[in-house]
């Protein structure tokens, strides 16, 4: 289950504009990347791989409005 090289190259210009639109709005990940991957890997591996940059954006944003939290 080798993904074509094209399907990989929308997902990096997806995953960048999905970066984009979370920076600004604060979602958009999940929006944008779990249905492009559901359509090429199934549901438990979208989920899953959408998942870990969640965990790292929620991490960084809490660590920039860390001061903030009472």
């Amino acid at each position: 289950m080798d993904p074509e090289p094209s399907f990989l190259v929308v997902l990096a210009l997806l995953a960048a504009l999905a970066g984009a639109v979370a920076s600004v709005s604060g979602f958009g990940i999940g929006s944008l990347l779990t249905p492009v991957l559901w359509v090429q890997c199934g549901t438990k591996f979208a989920v899953a791989v959408v998942s870990i940059p969640h965990l790292f954006a929620t991490a960084y944003r809490f660590w920039l409005l860390r001061r903030h939290v009472n």
